[in-house]
């Protein structure tokens, strides 16, 4: 919240170009293929179920996700585009594993939609549970990766590597690390 009475909120204002020209100065760079196997993995169920859910009020409240259905507009739509993009990004096999993804996404969010036992209801998300619910989108890092969990960051998408640090050379010898390449590279 920025005060008008406070000098570098006011700041803010008065140098909005610059502020603006400068936003992203400080975000750290991602480096993701787009559509690299690893991240059709890890991102594509939270961009289907999106583009889906956020194309009209059929499928956009949390109860209505079990009212999917194959050949409706809306997931046509959604599976063109992504393939599409897909398409611009990546090569025609790129496109063709893309497709069959989501179609392998679609085939499993009918199943669960079709399969409700005892008056179940399949949402989005659950907000309290009361045994005859069941949750389409799972967090990441609750439990094991399934085909509907979702990130909810991009830092998700590999898990932290702990690294160990010691204050020693290796006993290999890393001298002649440079020796043995230039050798390598005259012949």
């Amino acid at each position: 919240m920025y005060n008008w009475a406070r000098p570098r909120d006011l700041s803010h204002y008065e140098r909005c170009k610059h502020y603006h020209a400068t936003f992203y100065q400080h975000v750290e760079a991602l480096s993701l293929t787009p559509f690299a196997p690893r991240a059709i993995d890890r991102g594509l169920s939270a961009l289907f179920v999106a583009l889906v859910r956020l194309a009209g009020k059929e499928f956009n409240g949390n109860d209505q996700a079990g009212r999917i259905e194959r050949h409706h507009p809306y997931i046509k739509a959604a599976i063109d585009a992504i393939c599409d993009r897909a398409g611009l990004v990546g090569d025609a096999e790129t496109q063709k594993m893309v497709k069959q993804a989501l179609e392998a996404k679609l085939d499993i969010w009918l199943s669960k939609a079709q399969n409700l036992q005892g008056g179940g209801i399949l949402k989005y998300q659950i907000e309290q549970k009361d045994g005859l619910t069941i949750e389409l989108l799972k967090s990441a890092g609750r439990e094991n990766w399934q085909d509907f969990t979702c990130l909810n960051s991009l830092r998700n998408v590999e898990p932290t590597v702990g690294l160990i640090l010691q204050d020693q050379v290796p006993n290999d010898d890393i001298n002649r690390l440079p020796e043995k390449m230039i050798k390598q590279n005259q012949n």
